[in-house]
C-alpha cells in the first residue's frame, strides 16, 4: 500500500518541483498551498458533475463526433474548467504579477486534482497503472496547466496595462485550448485503433515539447525582467526599485 501511494505521488512532487525551481521570483507558499489544496478539493464537484452528465448522455451512440462531444462535456470542460476557476481565484492577487506566475499557480491547481485522481487509480489498479500514468496522465495534467497558466499569465500582463480586450481573449484561450487538448487526449484513447494510438503518441510528444517551450519562454521573460530591473544595463550597479542608476545616470526601464 505504501509503495503504491509513493508511486502515485512521486510524479506529482517531481513536476511541482520542476515548475517551482524555474520561477525566478518565488511565489508565497500560502498561495501555492491554496492552489494545490483547492485543486485537490475540486475533485469532489468534478466527480459529481461528471457522474450526473454521464447519466444524462445516451450510451448507444458510437459516432466519432458524439464520442468527441461527450468527452468534451464529460471530461474536458469540467476538469479544465475547475482548474481554471482555481487559478482565477488567485489571478487578482498582487503576487500574481508575471507571466510565469500563471504557469506556477495553474500547475499547482492542476496537480492538486491529479494527485487525488492518481492515488485512487493506482490504489485500485496497481503498480502497472501507476507507472503508466506517471509517464502519461499526470504529466498531461501538468502540461495542460502550463498552457492554461501561460495564457492566463499573459492576460494578467494586459490587465496590468488596463487592456481589457486582450485580457478577456487570453483568459478565454486559457480555458479553451487546454480543454480541447485534454478532450483530444482522452478521445484518441477511447477510439483505441492503431491509427488513433499513433496519433495519440505524436500528440503527447508535441504537447510535451510545446509545454516545455512555454515554461522556458515564460521563465526567461521573468529572468530578463528581474535582471533588467535589478542591475544597471550600463555599469552593473544595483538599481533595484530605482528609476535610474545613481552611479552613471542610466534610466532603469
Amino acid at each position: 500500500m505504501r509503495i503504491l501511494f509513493f508511486i502515485s505521488i512521486l510524479p506529482v512532487v517531481l513536476l511541482l518541483s520542476m515548475v517551482y525551481k524555474k520561477d525566478n521570483k518565488k511565489e508565497p507558499k500560502n498561495l501555492l498551498t491554496k492552489a494545490f489544496v483547492f485543486g485537490l478539493l475540486s475533485a469532489i464537484p468534478i466527480v459529481i458533475i461528471e457522474l450526473l452528465i454521464g447519466l444524462i448522455m445516451p450510451e448507444n451512440i458510437t459516432s466519432h463526433m458524439f464520442i468527441f462531444v461527450n468527452t468534451f462535456l464529460c471530461v474536458g470542460i469540467i476538469e479544465e474548467g475547475f482548474k481554471w476557476l482555481v487559478t482565477k481565484s488567485i489571478y487578482r492577487n498582487k503576487e500574481f504579477d508575471e507571466t510565469y506566475d500563471g504557469i506556477v499557480y495553474a500547475v499547482y491547481a492542476s496537480l492538486g486534482f491529479a494527485a487525488i485522481e492518481n492515488v485512487l487509480y493506482v490504489l485500485t489498479s496497481g503498480m502497472g497503472t501507476g507507472l503508466l500514468r506517471a509517464l502519461t496522465a499526470v504529466p498531461g495534467h501538468a502540461f495542460y496547466a502550463v498552457i492554461m497558466g501561460y495564457y492566463m499569465g499573459l492576460a494578467k500582463m494586459y490587465k496590468l496595462q488596463n487592456d481589457t480586450s486582450h485580457e478577456k481573449k487570453l483568459l478565454f484561450i486559457a480555458l479553451l485550448l487546454p480543454t480541447l487538448l485534454h478532450t483530444l487526449y482522452d478521445y484518441l484513447l477511447i477510439d483505441f485503433s492503431i491509427v488513433s494510438i499513433i496519433i495519440w503518441i505524436l500528440f503527447v510528444i508535441i504537447n510535451t515539447v510545446y509545454s516545455i517551450m512555454l515554461i522556458f519562454k515564460a521563465s526567461k521573460k521573468n529572468y530578463d525582467y528581474h535582471v533588467k530591473n535589478t542591475f544597471c544595463s550600463n555599469c552593473g550597479n544595483n538599481v533595484q526599485d530605482k528609476n535610474f542608476c545613481e552611479v552613471c545616470g542610466t534610466k532603469n526601464e
